[in-house]
């Protein structure tokens, strides 16, 4: 589940970057329309199974071809599940607080903001082999092959771990309040939570240079005031669009817009219902999966970018893929839903 950190700002429209060069931004022409929703079907055979422990008000979810990796924040461990059996394997003692959880060099790596330390799990013994402090505060992680990077929102910056020293070898600055981030197209897409600067900021990830920034405050369905989640494949990246007037003004996340990597341009917008708690989304080239504590579990077929199928319930905050199925936390009880999706 996402936490929000919330600043108001005045509903400026900013140009988008690519390399250096800085234009006024979209044209009213070239502005992409939110796509109408075709007559959706249940998301496929949905199979309730493992148990991370008592409820939490915050998860995280990430999956090999096996296992999968659920971070509880209220009870300070992280879960590996057998996705063949849907059983409990192991649960690995880190601590509590807000964080996420990521692979990269047959590792996974766990942030905990309450010691501001990352941890290198080794999934042959499910132990803590390494810890690596990093600066406060911070509270977003991601991973990839041959690199972990962790973002402070507060500190406007984006630190780059090496997973072979497990040192931190780049401190970058990110305008706008780094928060969540994901890897696609060979790139690093990061959320600007305050949606002061850009929608988004892409960087590259062997320079670590800025390759551009996409403004997708203008697309929103309303004044969108920043990401609130993002996901990305090789072909596509696909942002959560926060709305700051939804919701009495505390701001309820209102769809998805996407972006295509060849041009850092927002090519359509996906509406979905109004949800205050946040949504959570995951992809690959095939599918986006998002799910929304009070609205329930959705996915989106990525050419036609509509809602193909959906299926209503409370309390689902994370969303992986992997190991051939979709997989789903419940923030009310901290089950795993395993989803073989339909045709």
């Amino acid at each position: 589940m996402k936490r929000r950190m919330i600043q108001f700002a005045s509903p400026l429209v900013f140009c988008v970057l690519v390399g250096a060069a800085c234009a006024s931004g979209p044209s009213q022409a070239s502005k992409p329309a939110a796509t109408a929703t075709s007559t959706p079907v249940p998301v496929g055979t949905i199979v309730q199974g493992a148990m991370t422990g008592a409820s939490s008000t915050g998860y995280s979810i990430v999956v090999s071809d096996s296992a999968v990796w659920v971070l509880s924040e209220d009870l300070g461990s992280v879960t590996r599940i057998n996705p063949a059996t849907n059983a409990v394997a192991a649960q690995i003692d880190i601590g509590s607080g807000f964080g996420a959880v990521g692979l990269a060099n047959g590792a996974v790596w766990v942030l905990n903001r309450n010691d501001s330390v990352v941890r290198r799990i080794d999934p042959g013994s499910n132990r803590v082999v390494a810890t690596i402090p990093i600066p406060p505060p911070d509270g977003y992680l991601t991973a990839s092959s041959g690199t972990v990077w962790v973002a402070s929102l507060a500190s406007n910056v984006v630190r780059k771990i090496d997973p072979e020293t497990n040192q931190v070898i780049a401190t970058l600055p990110i305008d706008g309040g780094p928060s969540n981030m994901a890897v696609g197209a060979g790139s690093l897409w990061i959320c600007d939570h305050h949606g002061v600067q850009y929608g988004v900021t892409r960087l590259d990830l062997a320079t670590n240079k800025v390759q551009g920034r996409v403004d997708s405050a203008t697309y929103g369905p309303g004044f969108v005031l920043g990401c609130d989640g993002i996901a990305a494949s090789d072909k596509a990246v696909w942002e959560v669009l926060l709305d700051g007037a939804k919701n009495n003004d505390q701001g309820a996340d209102v769809g998805l817009a996407h972006i295509d990597p060849e041009t850092n341009q927002v090519v359509a917008t996906v509406t979905l219902p109004d949800e205050p708690g946040g949504y959570a989304v995951a992809a690959d080239d095939n599918s986006v999966w998002v799910v929304g504590p009070s609205t329930g579990i959705f996915r989106i077929d990525p050419t036609s970018n509509k809602i193909v199928a959906e299926s209503p319930m409370s309390g689902a905050v994370a969303v992986g893929m992997g190991a051939g199925k979709v997989w789903v936390i419940t923030a009310d009880s901290g089950m795993v839903l395993a989803i073989t999706p339909g045709s």
